[in-house]
């Protein structure tokens, strides 16, 4: 009775769809990682721009709504 399961077309169909899921696990793993990657580097870009635009803010005599805004 192994032998039969073993040698038959369904495990080998199961084996193909556990390889078949894990290599779309794989991607998504990566893709997931590329997502964190793409977003610290992000983060870093705009947290390294914070100390110019609050100077700029703090060094202004004049802030107006509308400064306020072209600032958003």
């Amino acid at each position: 009775m192994l032998e039969e399961l073993a040698g038959s077309d369904s495990t080998e169909a199961s084996f193909s769809q556990f390889e078949s899921g894990l290599k779309i696990a794989e991607n998504i793993v990566s893709f997931a990682v590329e997502i964190g990657t793409i977003q610290e580097e992000y983060q870093t870009h705009i947290f390294s721009r914070l100390p110019e635009a609050f100077s700029q803010c703090l060094s202004a005599d004049n802030i107006d709504e509308a400064h306020i805004e072209r600032l958003n």
